[in-house]
């Protein structure tokens, strides 16, 4: 087992397990409860207008995929049922009505539903969720570029790698990684900007790519990436709890600070408590501990429902894994992202080195 594994393993094993399972067990409970009878579920919760984006109802599908539950089963029925006949989804609904908020799709929103949807299928052997999963994932492989990507967006082409590689396009999703460790990716820092040539610093871009460079087994340049938002995103809270900022310490980002936990990063536990110390009674996460906006760092205390999806993932372990089948559809002999990148890249030891922000 590596050193940094290790590190995590160790820091949070100083949360008592029943603690982080009650916490697991009470968010799963706020997402179930939080839904509406016509299956969405709200992506906010008061003061927050209520919506319901596709790329949060992806995660509540994952956190609720391994109960079996009825809600799972209604979300499901929900998403394929607003699927138009091209695969695609619309970006946002009202989730009292099911009525389309915003028409156009995220492409990285597709993917996550496609992936989420896989997921659901292989676990509840639904075909026509199968079905649905397989649809989406076409969609954005029409809407691939000559360069491998299907968008400008950083984040939108990691959703879309993951909706490609759960549905069996192996192909598609190599040439969308070798693209994301191309031009989107600074090689002599070791971390994912938002858009190729934007130097801003995005938590989530770096704490999904980190998963996805894992999946590929490529751990020392997914440390790197956590290393690099930890040293840049750091912030702490009214009380001089840990967190991370969206994109500069503004507020703490708990679903960012939660992605981070979920990943692995370096001292995984004393950013654990701080997630668990601002869990709402309800079970529900806040966005962040304080409502601001600066910049491009947009913050609310109103509850989360991505936020509340990525606790149940730092507590319990995160669903972004690739099957023996699905990597085996992303080899090709004597090739790897690693030496796409056109240097040595990291190792986990290098990754560990990096500047710690706490000393």
């Amino acid at each position: 087992m590596t050193a940094i594994v290790l590190s995590a393993l160790l820091s949070l094993m100083s949360s008592p397990a029943d603690t982080r399972a009650e916490a697991a067990a009470a968010a799963r409970d706020w997402i179930a409860a939080s839904q509406s009878d016509a299956g969405w579920i709200p992506s906010y919760g008061d003061p927050e207008p209520r919506q319901a984006w596709i790329w949060d109802q992806a995660l509540a599908l994952l956190a609720l995929t391994p109960e079996g539950s009825t809600e799972a089963e209604a979300l499901v029925a929900a998403l394929v049922g607003v699927q138009r006949a091209d695969g695609s989804l619309p970006a946002c609904l009202d989730p009292d009505t099911g009525e389309v908020v915003v028409d156009e799709p995220h492409l990285g929103a597709v993917g996550l539903a496609a992936f989420a949807l896989a997921r659901y299928a292989d676990a509840a052997e639904d075909s026509q969720a199968a079905g649905a999963a397989r649809a989406a994932a076409e969609w954005l492989v029409e809407r691939q570029r000559q360069d491998g990507s299907v968008s400008d967006s950083t984040l939108a082409n990691i959703g879309a790698w993951w909706g490609m590689a759960a549905n069996e396009f192996g192909p598609e999703a190599r040439r969308l990684s070798f693209y994301l460790v191309g031009k989107p990716y600074e090689r002599s820092e070791y971390w994912f900007m938002p858009k190729p040539g934007d130097r801003t610093v995005v938590c989530d871009v770096n704490t999904m790519g980190s998963l996805l460079l894992t999946a590929n087994r490529q751990y020392g340049m997914g440390a790197a990436a956590l290393i690099y938002v930890r040293t840049y995103l750091f912030i702490r809270g009214a009380h001089g709890q840990p967190g991370l900022g969206i994109t500069g310490p503004v507020a703490i980002w708990y679903e960012g600070t939660a992605q981070y936990v979920a990943a692995e990063g370096l001292d995984s536990g004393q950013f654990l408590r701080t997630l668990l110390s601002a869990q709402n009674p309800d079970g529900s996460m806040p966005h962040s501990d304080r409502n601001a906006v600066k910049g491009l760092s947009w913050h609310t205390t109103a509850p989360s429902l991505a936020a509340t999806a990525w606790l149940t993932f730092a507590i319990e372990g995160h669903p972004f894994e690739l099957t023996n089948d699905e990597r085996a559809g992303l080899r090709r002999p004597g090739r790897s992202i690693a030496r796409r990148g056109g240097q040595e890249h990291p190792r986990v030891e290098q990754a560990q080195g990096e500047h710690d922000p706490w000393e």
